[in-house]
């Protein structure tokens, strides 16, 4: 019998106990039963929470089938809409399917689970071989901790299969990485990719903390270690805490050399080495790391330990003739340049001085012992003058002196400059000096004290007991007098209390029996209840305007404040409050509002700063909005599908809105607060609408208000001004617009997204029209410029789908990239002015019209620096002349030519008459020195092109896209390809002139997102280029350090083996299609994330180690072959090909996708290579290789069958995949086959290794 997880059973079990292996066979069952105890108990947890969110869901389906049925009843009254509701009810019934769904798979597997520990139930008791730290109790206990984790977590919906399947990741590689169910290191610091997906999943599973996850499925977190180790022998804890360290070492440095940067790369283990280095004695860390045989190079800080010593030179030097500091402290104070190296230095004395760094700097002169003469003594210091100190008065300096006399000169200087510090009279204080603005202590103090300006804080215990004290006067600077601050200051009358006091600790003033009169200045403080306890002053609390108990809200309270977290009321238009129990409302947290139906209007108090990301989202019935002004930032997600919202103020903290601030609105009012500076126009937006469905449907505002101390923008409907009106930030409007005289600038995106503008009229002021200012207004059809216009931004009319017609007036210098691209423009007539013209700048969408019919024209006035020369444009600027782009029909839309049409002829009379409006053939000018970006980009027609030999520069994507581009031949003198400039063409070969200095990524890369094989065959390289060269089927770029790079593979070979000495393989280095293998040496060290990113063909990946495991240097990787219905798992095995600290390949990462594979063949592949080279195959992922070849040997058998692979058979059986439970069904299979071979050799394996039975077979 088998079971999820674990190997065969064999269902005798009194036969077991007769063979000579019990010990052996009844540990392995044991530790099955134990494994399958702990997925019970994660089944049970995930059951009980499936069954309550189908519980809950189901209510929810119901709730929602009634109200549809009642608003469908009312037909079109007032209320909620009849396709939201019925959208509502069909997603409500899925979820419940799923549910239900879920908890059938669940109770499933349950049932199996138990009937396989029934049947281990009647296994004799005893385990003699069992481990006893981890067995006795374990099950009982862990059930616990999975059934209380279980309680605690939130109801949840079933799994997708996507989360179920990172779900599944992490419990395998936690498996593979903890084999004894034991954390003992920090898994972000260990495993960093498994500690970020174990902070997703276990709040995506409800449960609290990732402590309590972990203890649901078993593992021993390490806390619970903590616990457990308290009672270890402490010889057992050096020697466990030193295995440790040189486990870890082991697998960081396998070449035992230490470089410098340990703490940075691996900051865990360097303060364990540094721990178990003392532990056992050593002097240094260096020893400790040579006694195991490292070589240890240390470093300080990131930095070599040279790069201190003109540092101490500096010091030595300035020591030389002058008093030397006795302390460290005065050291770094008379030097507080070199505090932060000094401290680093200190740490690493002993591995880099071999002493400690004092002893060290008493050796070079800087410093002198103890005792040594210092110049001015402690005591004189703390005797100078008392003369007043400005800005304090006499009784504040007298009370400074006392303070200062029992502090440490070192630390504070003259007494003059202590009490500057102390009052806090220096600017920019911060709380972490706290000595410059804290009392932390006083002595004899006289009847009548002032503190003075600038005190912050009072210490706990500060003037306890004081008994001489009578009055105090507070500063106004005070915040916090902290507990037992006056504790016992029994003659204590009166207390004046500062408006800006926020807190007064516990018993501040405890047992000041005098105490009568406390005046609070202004404000509300928290007030501890035990404050005044003892003393005659009876502390009421005040009644705090704005307060609730919090009823109707779920909420959490901290240090910082409340933060409301749900509503259960029922109030249609509800004020919430400023404090909740006394503390003050601080946050509305992610949801707490979501989904609410009875909400129209809602106000917020100014104590609120911030609201999270979907805090309102779905209240479909909230109509207006008081936001409060503390907020300094808007999330565009906090209103998401509130659709019936009109009114909203904004904050006068928030200084800017983004885009899709109010996206599913449909405001009519917006005030705008104090101090708004930037406002993108989409931020009022309504991208849903109920009516039409489309998106980006702009809502026309009717009332638009600025706060009159707004200095930054003004409103006039239906626009929004800079302050000075001179920059036209947005327009609300639709219909025709006229834009008023005055306005020199439209900003970026003032009009885009206008589906309602239909013509706009320009002031004869305007110099600038911005970035995307018009872009996707479908309905705008003609525009005519000013002559004062300059600038023209990118994208300025991007996709104005019916803009046919475009004026432009003399003067204009400027046009940016794609500024009216997809704009179905016949004639464009540039002026003589025009200084820049961007790219793509006219490019227009093909199938708006026939090229053949209405091809588009492009004019420029001559005079200027850019002109026209047939279909390209031409700029001609300090000697050089650049090719900008070709225009014109660019793409073959009414045939295409596949590349392997045999009866293809480009003298065709055919090819003629279909394609005599695209551009196939075309000679770059002579004198042009550049082509620039994207100058021939999609030209799908063009066949052959020639370039002249003053050419030196091809921009990137020059080319890219010319799919029916065969030849062409590179002048003599260039110097530079730009990336992806060849990108996608059918380039058969390619000669590279021996002046080339740069090619960029990509450069010759294929056709993304085909099939069909990159037909580069050949390029060849000067030899006496020291850039370039090519080696096999490979061209190869030389780095700055000397290495060689592979920048990319050519030609039609199927395997492609990188030279050794190679380091790096550059991005799309692999993309031909007919490609199956490639073989990588261990000089590689850095891979490029897409270097294999269209490699549809490659089956097998071949990786040289340095360090061979198990007798083998290379290990073999299997792909599952390329389907369109399965390519998002391809490519996760692809993504395993990148760069990290393990080296270029992810093994546990590829071992852990297998369960994703859906064809029968790649699995079977994927596990023999596996299994055959074994390098770093953990055993979790062996067994799980293993024990699915023997599950599915017959299916195995057919692979081989099919490809007619003996040696296959061979490796299946060296693998031990043959059993005696599997091997009669794949002799049954190959004798069905009529493959006598396999036949034989199955049948000659059975007698063999398992015994021939009573079955014969005929050949």
């Amino acid at each position: 019998m088998s079971f999820p997880g674990g190997p065969d059973i064999v269902e005798e079990p009194d036969a077991i106990w007769n063979s000579g292996k019990e010990t052996e066979i009844m540990s392995t069952v044991m530790e099955q039963k134990n494994l399958l105890l702990r997925r019970r108990e994660a089944l049970k947890g995930e059951l009980a929470q499936t069954e309550a969110a189908l519980s809950k869901k189901t209510e929810v389906c119901m709730r929602a089938s009634c109200n549809f049925a009642e608003a469908e009843a009312r037909q079109g009254e007032a209320g909620a809409s009849l396709q939201e509701l019925r959208q509502l009810v069909e997603s409500a019934v899925r979820e419940v399917k799923a549910l239900r769904e879920e908890h059938g798979r669940l109770s499933k597997s349950l049932e199996e689970l138990d009937a396989v520990l029934a049947l281990l139930d009647q296994l004799p008791a005893g385990e003699p071989g069992e481990p006893q730290a981890r067995k006795a109790g374990e099950p009982e206990k862990r059930t616990e901790q999975a059934q209380t984790a279980a309680e605690k977590a939130p109801p949840r919906p079933g799994l997708s299969s996507y989360f179920q399947s990172r779900l599944d990741s992490v419990l395998q590689r936690l498996e593979a990485y903890y084999p004894d169910r034991v954390i003992q290191d920090r898994i972000d610091q260990a495993h960093e990719t498994l500690g970020r997906d174990l902070t997703d999943l276990y709040k995506l599973l409800g449960y609290a903390s990732r402590k309590e996850f972990l203890d649901a499925y078993g593992y021993q977190s390490p806390s619970a270690i903590q616990e457990k180790r308290s009672t270890e022998d402490p010889t057992d804890v050096v020697q466990r805490k030193t295995e440790n360290v040189l486990r870890r070492l082991e697998q960081y440095y396998p070449d035992h050399v230490i470089p410098g940067r340990l703490e940075q790369d691996h900051k865990s283990l360097s303060s364990d080495i540094s721990e178990v280095y003392r532990l056992l004695g050593y002097e240094s860390r260096a020893e400790f790391l040579n006694a195991y045989g490292y070589t240890y190079q240390p470093s300080v800080g990131g930095r070599p330990a040279q790069d201190f010593q003109p540092m101490l030179d500096a010091l030595a030097e300035k020591y030389r003739d002058r008093e030397k500091p006795t302390a460290m402290g005065v050291l770094l104070f008379e030097n507080p340049e070199y505090k932060g190296p000094l401290k680093t230095l200190s740490n690493k004395a002993q591995e880099l001085l071999g002493m400690t760094l004092v002893t060290y700097l008493r050796s070079i002169g800087v410093m002198a012992e103890k005792g040594a003469p210092r110049g001015r003594s402690a005591s004189a210091a703390r005797q100078e003058g008392t003369a007043s100190v400005a800005g304090l008065s006499p009784a504040a300096t007298a009370r400074l002196k006392d303070l200062y006399l029992g502090l440490n000169p070192r630390f504070y200087g003259t007494f003059e400059d202590a009490a500057q510090k102390l009052a806090g009279l220096e600017a920019g204080c911060t709380r972490g000096q706290y000595a410059r603005f804290c009392i932390t202590g006083a002595t004899d103090c006289r009847p009548d004290l002032e503190i003075p300006q600038g005190i912050h804080f009072i210490q706990e215990g500060a003037f306890q007991n004081q008994q001489g004290l009578e009055t105090i006067v507070l500063p106004e600077s005070l915040t916090e007098i902290q507990a037992s601050a006056f504790e016992g200051c029994t003659h204590l009358r009166r207390v004046i209390l500062p408006a800006g006091l926020e807190k007064v600790g516990d018993r501040a003033f405890g047992g000041c029996t005098a105490l009568e009169e406390v005046d609070f200045q202004g404000g509300i403080p928290r007030v501890s209840p035990s404050a005044f306890e003892g003393s005659a002053y009876r502390y009421t609390p005040p009644e705090i305007p704005g307060d609730s108990d919090g009823q109707d809200f779920t909420y959490t309270s901290g240090v910082g404040g409340v933060t409301i977290t749900g509503y259960t009321g029922t109030a249609e238009e509800l004020d919430i409050p400023r404090t909740i129990q006394g503390v003050p409302v601080r946050t509305i947290a992610k949801g707490a509002f979501s989904g609410n139906r009875n909400l129209t209007k809602v106000t917020m108090p100014d104590t609120i700063q911030r609201v999270q990301g979907l805090a309102f989202e779905g209240c479909i019935s909230l109509r207006k909005i008081h936001l409060s002004n503390a907020i300094t930032k808007l999330i565009n997600t906090t209103f998401n599908g509130c659709i019936g919202l009109r009114e909203v103020n904004i904050p006068d903290g928030v200084t800017a809105l983004r885009e899709k601030t109010f996206k599913d609105t449909a405001l009519e009012r917006v005030h705008i607060g104090k101090r708004l500076e930037t406002l993108d126009p989409g931020c009022f937006f309504r991208t849903y609408d109920l009516e039409d469905g489309r998106n980006n449907h702009p809502q026309a505002l009717s009332e638009i208000t600025v706060d009159p101390e707004n200095v930054h923008l003004k409103a006039e409907i239906p626009f929004v001004f800079s302050a000075g009106g001179r920059t036209l930030c947005a327009f609300f409007g639709t219909g025709i617009c006229e834009i008023p005289e005055g306005v020199e600038r439209i900003g970026p995106n003032a009009f885009s997204g206008r589906t309602g503008l239909t013509d706009v009229a320009f002031p004869s002021t305007l110099t600038e029209i911005g970035e995307h200012a018009f872009s996707y207004s479908p309905s705008l059809r003609r525009v005519e410029f000013g002559e004062n216009l300059r600038i023209i931004g990118n994208s300025a009319f991007y996709y104005c789908e019916r803009l046919s017609s475009v004026l432009f007036s003399e003067g204009l210098e400027e046009i940016g990239d794609y500024a009216f691209h997809s704009c179905p423009i016949h004639l464009v007539s540039l002026p003589s002015s025009l200084r820049k013209l961007g790219e793509a700048s006219f490019d227009c969408l093909y199938n708006y019209y026939d090229f053949r019919v209405n091809s588009q024209e492009l004019r420029i006035a001559p005079g200027g620096p850019i002109e026209a020369d047939g279909d390209a444009v031409y700029q001609t600027e300090g000697g050089e002349k650049t090719l900008l782009r070709t225009y014109g029909p660019q793409f073959a839309t009414y045939h295409y030519y596949e590349e392997d049409d045999e009866d293809y002829d480009e003298d065709d009379e055919d090819y003629d008459e279909e394609d005599e409006a695209v551009l196939n053939r075309y000679t770059v000018a002579e004198g042009t020195t550049v082509i620039a970006r994207g100058a021939f980009e999609n030209c799908g027609g063009l066949i052959s092109v020639t370039l002249p030999d003053s050419l030196r520069e091809i921009g990137p994507r020059a080319f890219r896209g010319c799919n029916r581009l065969k030849s062409i031949q590179l002048p003599h003198g260039l110097r530079s390809i730009g990336a992806e400039a060849f990108r996608g063409t059918v380039i058969e070969e390619l000669v590279l002139p021996p002046e080339i200095a740069a090619i960029g990524d990509g450069a010759f890369a294929g056709r993304e997102y085909s099939n069909e094989a990159a037909v580069l065959r050949s390029i060849q390289v000067s030899g006496q280029n020291p850039h370039f060269r090519t080696e096999g089927n490979c061209l190869f770029r030389r780095k700055e350090d000397g290495s060689w790079s592979l920048m990319t593979a050519f030609g039609e070979d199927e395997t492609v083996t990188v030279p050794e000495g190679v380091t790096e393989i550059e991005s799309l280095a692999f993309d031909c299609r007919t490609m199956q293998e490639v073989r990588i040496p261990s000089s590689v060290r850095d891979i490029a994330q897409d270097a294999f990113h269209e490699c549809r063909g490659l089956l097998r990946l071949r990786l040289e180690y340095a360090q061979p495991e198990n007798g083998q240097s290379w290990a073999v990787f299997y792909f599952p072959e390329f389907q369109y219905d399965s390519c998002s798992a391809r490519n996760q095995y692809l993504d395993c090909i990148r760069t990290n600290r393990d080296g270029v390949f992810d093994i546990v990462k590829y071992d852990s996708l297998f369960p994703s594979i859906q064809k029968f063949k790649d699995r079977v592949l994927i596990a023999t290579d596996r299994l055959k080279s074994a390098v770093q195959l953990v055993p979790l992922y062996r067994d799980e290789y293993l024990n699915w070849l023997r599950e599915n040997a017959a299916g195995a058998v057919a692979v081989v069958i099919e490809f007619d692979d003996l040696a296959g058979l061979n490796t299946l059986a060296e693998l031990g995949v043959f059993t005696g439970e599997n091997i009669d069904e794949s002799i049954e299979l190959a004798n069905s086959a009529q493959k006598p071979e396999v036949l034989s050799y199955l049948m000659d394996y059975k007698n063999a290794h398992i015994g021939i039975t009573e079955t014969d077979y005929e050949l």
